[in-house]
């Protein structure tokens, strides 16, 4: 994350105050979801690497938001 970003994201404490600045800063959002994203590969690599009774674990892809706007209509 670069500097600037990551002065924005230390005067944050709660997730609404992370998203309002995410809002105000586009590069602060990019940043975010490009960390976000790489946490989320690495713990589906080692999540697929888990098996239960000799069965794998699965990983599914997220839900887009117009997916997830679509369930609460």
């Amino acid at each position: 994350m670069s500097p600037e970003s990551e002065n924005l994201f230390r005067m944050v404490n709660l997730l609404g105050d992370i998203r309002k600045k995410a809002n105000e800063s586009n590069k602060l959002e990019l940043e975010l979801k490009e960390s976000i994203i790489n946490i989320q590969e690495i713990l589906n690599n080692r999540t697929k690497r888990l098996a239960l009774k000799n069965d794998k674990f699965k990983c599914y892809s997220l839900a887009s938001q117009e997916e997830i706007i679509e369930v609460f209509e």
